[in-house]
């Protein structure tokens, strides 16, 4: 705030200036109220201080007052979207969702449920499952799909193991690799400590993203 005009605005400024940084925007408005009463008060008769700039300076504190409130709004607005999604992320624990994935391990045998996102027209799309030793132990054709197309899969009975799950198709020539998503029970919901967002442990996967899912499915059946 730059007042002139008398000796007592020089110091009164001054104070202004250092105080400012650890007081809010409300306290430093009451300061210049303060300052410009007492600055008019002391003001020399003869030559008047110019009141256009008290009006000015003081519209401009009260936008930044309002500035600091808007921010103070968002920041519990923050919060409570950041509360609201912990609460909606603690509720997915023992639902299913399907997560990108081409890799699963399995505790004990069971059907592996999952799909294929078709990046180009295949005229057989293959889905095979290899074990640790890269062992082909299930393959499936899911028949002809043209690009885009999102095509469910069932891998039955399962032994229990580390799997790669692989979607291949064939034109011509080329062999093409298609991006696999694996349907999953969630086993635990968490937060991550360093930015706050949510972390699901889904079962056979391990720790993804609450933003990877791809769908929510509900309770298994």
């Amino acid at each position: 705030m730059n007042i002139q005009g008398t000796t007592a605005a020089t110091p009164v400024s001054s104070a202004a200036s250092t105080q400012g940084a650890s007081r809010d925007a409300g306290q430093l408005n009451q300061d210049f109220l303060r300052l410009m009463v007492a600055q008019l008060r002391n003001q020399d008769p003869l030559k008047p201080m110019d009141g256009s700039e008290f009006v000015a300076q003081l519209a401009q504190l009260t936008s930044v007052e309002g500035i600091q409130n808007m921010s103070t709004l968002q920041k519990q607005s923050n919060v409570r979207l950041d509360n609201l999604e912990v609460l909606q992320g603690s509720m997915l624990a023992g639902k299913q969702v399907t997560v990108p994935s081409d890799r699963l391990t399995l505790s004990k045998e069971e059907s592996v449920k999952g799909q294929v996102t078709v990046d180009t027209q295949a005229s057989e799309l293959l889905v095979v499952a290899k074990d640790a030793s890269g062992e082909v132990v299930k393959r499936i054709n899911l028949g002809a799909h043209n690009a885009g197309a999102k095509v469910s899969f069932d891998l039955e009975d399962m032994k229990p193991g580390s799997y790669t799950i692989e979607a291949i198709s064939q034109r011509g020539e080329s062999i093409t690799n298609h991006t696999t998503s694996l349907t999953r029970v969630v086993d635990q919901v968490s937060p991550n400590p360093t930015d706050g967002s949510i972390r699901l442990s889904v079962n056979g996967i391990g720790e993804v993203s609450m933003f990877d899912v791809q769908a929510f499915l509900g309770e298994q059946p």
